[in-house]
């Protein structure tokens, strides 16, 4: 079996590491590939591009990373609170998650209060 690779763009209420149960409706965008060179060039790519566009940053493992915008939230009714928009970014192969390197980015902003259970209304269902 030849290897899949994806690189997934997320939009959510939660850090794309959380892999809540129904995670994947917060999928905005993949790109498939059949080798890790292109996909790690594409993640990058899309790294270095969100990087520029967003206020901050968060890494997990060099393979998933959160970024925010001040004020990028939106309020949610079921839960009564406003709660932050996250763009995600995630290297995956064969479906699982790849760790490209076990760190965390201890240079970048510290992510905002994250609850432990997810909104079950969300970020998808407001839209």
């Amino acid at each position: 079996m030849k290897d899949i690779w994806e690189i997934v763009m997320t939009k959510s209420e939660n850090e794309p590491w959380w892999f809540f149960e129904g995670w994947e409706k917060d999928i905005i965008e993949s790109f498939t590939f059949h080798n890790k060179e292109a996909a790690v060039q594409k993640y990058f790519s899309l790294f270095n591009q969100l990087n520029r566009q967003c206020d901050h940053s968060k890494l997990k493992n060099s393979s998933m990373a959160a970024f925010w915008n001040d004020g990028d939230s939106f309020f949610c009714d079921h839960c009564d609170d406003d709660l932050q928009v996250f763009y995600g970014l995630l290297i995956m192969l064969n479906h699982k998650p790849y760790v490209l390197l076990e760190i965390d980015d201890q240079k970048s902003d510290t992510t905002v209060e994250v609850r432990k259970e997810r909104c079950t209304y969300g970020y998808s269902k407001s839209k």
